[in-house]
């Protein structure tokens, strides 16, 4: 066999494939003749060009002695169709004469060869005479000279750098930008201003012109909206996640920041809040300050933030050389031990470029924790120094230059390297009129002088693969085009010297060894968070606090309830100003705890007469009436809205109390471990499980035959007898046996729960009562006692939904011991419902009430302060350490153990009876089992029952005539009835004797048939032997009547289709010895999927690589591959569509035909645009949040949950509570969403968990009790 001839791809006259883009490609003016009439030949509009022409021109750009470089594609025809080619193409030569001598003549005299560029201008706008510009001035200059002096860079070009002053004005910043965009720049490098940033990043957009910025941090300067916008200084996103870090580190959690009020500020601290957020922390107050604020302002917003409670300051400002904020606040006193000072890298900057001889001006400084952009020392750098150090000016020659003019020096040096490849790659530097760009304007200004930079895009592309070591650090540029790796040096001002304490990394955080001195392994794993020791404000190296709840001569008002009853809680003491009770001993111990004093005093809430109202007493707190308020004040769901509150310092819930009696024995006691439901049940499974044992024993057990009444009788005393004894009558039958073993299991866990209940009732002492719990008590008429000022009565006619007129007040013990007596018909109550600590106290001086079940709410008392209050939080956990050392259960006991502690007493000692949800999983197991060994035993009687009718009638042929196959219903159940009263043994003797009459007469009935098996073609592959076809004619066979017919007259060629299952349907038969029923069984093409037929578009950005069964997407997201089954096959047309198709007819190819065109269908839109999955977390205290690579969720566990977070996702967490997990697996993204869900599903009555952001959770009511 001869090799198959491969195809190529038919060419066009051009030698282009055809269906290629012919456009001409944009010439240059350095390009070479022969590349000009190469883009002519490419672009020739006349498309008539002959190939001999090409091979012409092949020939020209081939050294003498090779071939052409391209194969002339007619060379492969065969001899007499090249011969007819050939003529035709030099034929078509003539035509394009005129062409041929003008291209020729280009190419000899080279009249279109263009000069290299001699100069490549560079654009800088900054200040000059500002903290950075004097840095960055020089060290450009230096960089300049440096490079020109290469002669390894730019091959004899020059670079000229057009400097601009702003003078420290915005305005004038961006005229200066304008007029260095007029002069064909290629780059320009700054601003040094974030404000002057965002304007001139929307001109070099438009102008294609690159922006490389040393000193412009404003995180929002973002490559979505400024695409020539680079910056080789640090994002201040690195530096507000240090900043976070560094205040996380120590602990505290709110902040007062002082910022600059335009764009580098006021962006730089909202980063600063997202990162604080991340960490649980907050800015509790800002103060913007104005470019020109003077020292008026600066104390007014001094003095201000003196009055509030936080006293760590973050200060991002603009390099001040007069340190005019920390001056003013050493003057105020903020410089002290009880406050706390961060500064940016603005401070660094200042200290670095001045260095002050008389370092007594770092006396205001001390204790100031800062940050500096992290620069390895280096000789270079050293060597730069000491360079820049010479050119300042007069007064400033002992100064030490600042960073930003290493980041000044590297941006020139980065352009400088992009410049001098760009030039290699494409030659020379165009620029364009900017008419189509900006118009014309009207205004006056010239904005026709500014020209578009041709090869912008191919310069900013091959600055962004910059990847060197410069004098700053490593430069290399991330997506979002920042230096990827940021680090900070954590600074210190002591006593007249600048400490380095420590380093932080984007990637791993704190550490005392700098970058350069980490391992590669270090680098990709977190490090100790670890800190030198810092000192302090005040000269004290111990932590501060940060925070400062009040003073002397303003104290906290602390307001507590005057109560009228229960004043073992809270009380004052004989209208004195003494407050005491069991609440105040716990707010006095958990103040003790506190690391820092508090000055409070009381003050009453109140007449004293009658109990308050704790809801308004909550309000006025919300309302800063009471800075806080102590007492016994539930913590309930309206309260927590509006106040912060304590952790609870006692449990606490709503109860029942009522009159309580001793219970008496009774002639029926022996029927109270059971309900009535449990009963029945019991009693009607003793029933059928002995009908079941009958049924499978009756055929093979003489012990359950003989007279019917016999039989009924053994069916009844079996299954009860098990309780007792030893039943009489042994099982024979496997299945009876494996009821048995089930059934005795089931008896004896009720026996036993019975005999533990029956025994409880007997002989422990009760106490009972006629109201058995909550439920009772509403579905009743009875009134119901409360405490007056409790939330009690709030949650019985809100929750509960009882009438008010059931509800009666009271307002003491006396009160509650009065009511209950006299009982509902004497005008008293019937139960008091009230908090658990209020019942306590009250029954441990009685002994004829007693509470009636489980508290059916649960909650706790707290102290109650304003919104994110920090004592709040403190209180908490100094509750926390009274519970740890027992403190808690001491005072406890000291106010209510004087007499005996309070204890329960009440009818929750009767022991519940056992109700039918207990055992209804043993029940339903005996059931499963019982019900499977009759099912197994009736088709085993069903198969022996139509096997014993076909041979008892097979036994009766001795005719070809076929013997009447309907019958009525009524006799075939009588004779199926008949059959199983028929012993086992008897059925197996008849099927014995069927068979030795059965192979005596199969040769006669195969001779009666003609001695042949005529065979019926019902499928081309499917046959049937005829002579079997006579046992059909014993059956039924409705629906198939024809198949009937055709066996009832014996009709030896079949071939018949079902009209009714469709023309690729069928029968299949297949046959068995003489004995043996034929088998049908239905064949049915399976129909093509609705979803698996449709196609699946590919954009443009994703490529699909086919490699058999294996399908791998890749996209701009990430790239997924799927392993196909055998069964279905995926198919791309010329197009680029996918199709997915069935590979076989079977029913798992249908089945897998839709489901693996979602999967590729999923593939394809992940990669390209990507997938979301939201959630939503609804509960009190339920909130997310990002720790690095984990996700942190606080669900009402007694510790976060934490889960990694996969490769290939992103999760994003809004509000705390909504969290969003992206990425291009959709399956990878519904696995991890549902993963967190499951850890708090929501739940149906109140919402509460986590739940998709569009999942709708079907409510239900809480339970309401029985209605009459």
């Amino acid at each position: 066999m001869s090799e198959a001839r491969p195809v190529k791809r038919r060419e066009s006259p051009w030698g282009m494939p055809e269906g290629e883009d012919r456009q001409p490609k944009a010439h240059r003016c350095n390009d070479r003749a022969e590349d000009v009439i190469q883009a002519c030949f490419e672009g020739n509009p006349f498309k008539t060009v002959p190939g001999p022409f090409k091979l012409f021109w092949q020939c020209m750009r081939s050294k003498p002695g090779e071939e052409p470089t391209e194969p002339y594609t007619y060379l492969d025809l065969d001899p007499p169709k090249r011969e007819v080619k050939l003529e035709a193409e030099i034929m078509g030569i003539f035509g394009a004469l005129p062409l041929l001598h003008t291209l020729i003549w280009l190419f000899l005299s080279g009249s279109i060869w263009c000069q290299k560029a001699v100069v490549v201008n560079i654009g800088a706008v900054f200040t000059f005479n500002s903290v950075i510009g004097r840095a960055a001035k020089p060290a450009m200059e230096a960089a300049i000279a440096d490079i020109n002096a290469d002669p390894n860079i730019l091959s004899g070009t020059k670079v000229k750098l057009l400097m601009e002053d702003s003078n420290c004005s915005d305005f004038l910043g961006s005229v200066g930008a304008l007029h260095v965009l007029e002069k064909e720049i290629v780059a320009i490098i700054g601003p040094q201003s974030s404000v002057v940033a965002h304007v001139i990043s929307e001109l070099v957009n438009g102008l294609q012109i690159p922006q490389v910025s040393y000193g412009a941090t404003d995180p929002t300067l973002s490559t979505l909206q400024l695409p020539f916008f680079l910056r080789t200084t640090l994002s201040d996103s690195y530096q507000m996640a240090a900043m976070a870090d560094l205040i996380d580190y120590y602990g505290w959690k709110e902040v007062i920041v002082i910022f600059l009020d335009d764009d580098y500020g006021r962006n730089g601290i909202s980063s600063l809040g997202d990162e604080l957020q991340k960490k649980m922390c907050r800015i509790a107050h800002g103060f913007g300050l104005p470019s020109l604020a003077n020292l008026t302002k600066i104390t007014e917003i001094l003095n201000q933030s003196k009055l509030l409670g936080p006293r760590v300051y973050v200060v991002h400002v603009g390099p001040d050389p007069q340190l005019r904020i920390f001056t003013i606040a050493h003057k105020l006193g903020m410089l002290s031990s009880n406050y706390v000072w961060f500064a940016t890298d603005w401070l660094a900057t200042t200290l670095d470029s001045f260095s002050p001889t008389d370092l007594a001006s770092l006396d205001i400084l001390n204790g100031v924790v800062g940050l500096r952009p992290h620069t390895q020392e280096s000789k270079g750098k050293k060597d730069l120094w000491n360079r820049l150090s010479k050119m300042q000016p007069k007064g400033l020659a002992n100064s030490v230059l600042n960073v930003y003019g290493l980041y000044a020096y590297d941006s020139v040096w980065v352009v400088a390297r992009a410049v001098d490849k760009f030039l290699k790659e494409n030659g020379n530097i165009t620029f364009s009129s900017t008419g189509k760009v900006f118009g014309t304007s009207k205004s006056g200004i010239q904005l026709g002088r500014l020209k578009v930079f041709n090869g912008g895009s191919d310069l900013l592309r091959i600055i962004m693969q910059t990847n060197y070591s410069g004098l700053s650090g490593r430069i290399q540029f991330g997506e979002d085009r920042n230096i990827i790796n940021g680090s900070y040096d954590v600074i210190n001002i002591d006593q007249k010297e600048i400490r380095t304490v420590g380093y932080w990394f984007n990637y791993s955080g704190f550490s005392i060894s700098p970058p350069e001195a980490l391992t590669l392994k270090q680098k990709d794993s977190p490090l100790d968070q670890k800190l030198d020791i810092v000192v302090w404000p005040g000269g004290n190296s111990k932590i501060p606090n940060g925070w400062v709840i009040a003073d002397a001569g303003k104290p906290l008002r602390i307001a507590y309830p005057r109560r009228a009853s229960f004043v073992e809680f809270v009380t004052q003491v004989n209208n004195t100003n003494i407050v005491q009770g069991y609440v105040i001993d716990i707010f006095k111990a958990a103040l003790k705890l506190i690391p820092y004093e508090v000055p409070y005093k009381f003050v009453p809430f109140g007449d004293g007469l009658v109990n308050p109202s704790y809801d308004e007493l909550v309000q006025s707190v919300a309302d800063s009436v009471f800075d806080a308020a102590v007492g016994d004040i539930a913590i309930v769901t309206n309260r927590t809205k509006v106040v912060d509150f304590s952790q609870p310092y006692i449990t606490t819930g709503l109860i029942i109390v009522a009159p309580v009696k001793d219970s008496k024995s009774s002639a029926w006691v022996f029927l109270k471990p059971f309900t009535a439901e449990m009963w029945c049940v019991t009693g009607f499974s003793f029933v059928i499980i002995g009908i079941v044992i009958w049924m499978l024993e009756h055929r093979i057990n003489d012990h359950f035959r003989g007279p019917p009444k016999r039989q009924i009788i053994t069916m009844c005393l079996f299954s009860f007898s098990t309780l007792f004894k030893a039943n009489q009558e042994a099982t024979i039958s496997p299945l009876s046996r494996m009821v048995m073993l089930v059934w005795l299991f089931l008896l004896l866990v009720i026996t036993s729960s019975y005999t533990a209940s029956l025994t409880s009732i007997l002989t422990i002492q009760k106490l009972w009562s006629p109201i058995r719990g909550i439920d009772d008590l509403v579905a009743s008429n009875v009134p119901i006692g409360y405490q007056v000022g409790s939330f009690a009565y709030d949650y019985l006619t809100q929750s509960l939904f009882i009438p008010r007129s059931r509800l009666v007040e009271l307002h003491d013990p006396d009160d509650y011991e009065k009511a209950l007596r006299l009982g509902p018909k004497g005008g008293g109550v019937a139960a008091i419902i009230d908090e658990l600590p209020y019942l306590e106290l009250f029954l441990s001086k009685t002994k004829e009430f007693g509470m009636i079940g489980q508290t059916f709410t649960r909650s706790g008392w707290g102290f109650a302060f304003q919104r994110r209050s920090r004592l709040a939080v403190d209180m908490s956990t100094a509750i926390l350490r009274l519970s740890e050392n027992g403190k808690l259960q001491e005072i406890h006991d000291t106010w209510f153990c004087k007499l005996g502690c309070p204890g329960q007493r009440g009818g929750e000692a009767q022991p519940d009876q056992l109700h039918l949800i207990s055992f209804w999983g043993l029940y339903l197991l005996c059931g499963i089992i019982s019900s499977t060994a009759l099912f197994m035993f009736l088709l085993r009687i069903i198969g022996q029952y139509i096997r014993y009718q076909r041979q008892h009638r097979h036994s009766e042929v001795v005719t070809p005539t076929p013997i009447p196959s309907n019958t009525g219903c009524t006799q075939t159940i009588q004779s199926f009835m008949r059959f199983i009263d028929e012993k086992d043994e008897a059925i197996k003797n008849f099927f014995r004797a069927a068979h030795l009459r059965g192979a005596q007469s199969g040769e006669q009935l195969q001779r009666h048939s003609g001695g042949t098996k005529e065979k019926a073609d019902l499928e081309p592959s499917l046959t049937m032997d005829v002579y079997t076809l006579p046992f059909f004619s014993a059956i039924d066979w409705a629906p198939y009547s024809w198949l009937r017919e055709c066996v009832k007259h014996r009709v030896c060629s079949i071939n018949f289709r079902s009209t009714f299952l469709g023309e690729k349907n069928g029968f299949s038969a297949s046959t068995m010895p003489v004995s043996h029923i034929v088998r049908l069984r239905k064949t049915i093409e399976c129909k093509e999927s609705r979803i698996g037929k449709q196609p699946i578009q590919v954009p443009s950005n994703v490529t699909i690589t086919l490699q058999g069964q294996d399908l791998k997407v890749k996209g701009p997201l990430g790239e997924l591959s799927l392993l196909y089954p055998r069964e279905v096959k995926i198919e791309r047309d010329d197009s680029g569509i996918l199709r997915v198709k069935k590979a076989l007819e079977t029913r798992r190819a249908n089945q897998m035909h839709g489901l693996f065109r979602t999967l590729t269908d999923n593939m394809v839109v992940g990669v390209s645009k990507g997938f979301e999955k939201k959630l939503q977390l609804v509960g009190v205290g339920y909130r997310a949040m990002l720790e690095g690579k984990d996700l942190v969720l606080n669900l009402g566990f007694s510790h976060p949950v934490r889960m990694a977070i996969p490769d290939g996702l992103q999760v994003k967490v809004e509000e705390n509570t909504r969290i969003t997990v992206s990425g291009y697996d959709k399956c990878a993204i519904g696995q991890f969403a549902a993963s967190i869900r499951q850890w708090r599903p929501p739940e149906p009555y109140k919402g509460k968990g986590v739940k998709y952001a569009d999942e709708v959770v079907r409510r239900k009511e809480g339970k309401a009790g029985k209605k009459k």
